[in-house]
């Protein structure tokens, strides 16, 4: 269930402020 929440993020911001990475990126930081 990593996925839903790494789009969480996403949608909630459109794009991490911390780092301007794709969902994938994000994925494997979390």
């Amino acid at each position: 269930m990593t996925h839903a929440a790494g789009q969480k993020t996403l949608k909630a911001g459109d794009r991490p402020k911390q780092k301007p990475v794709h969902t994938d990126t994000n994925l494997t930081d979390h």
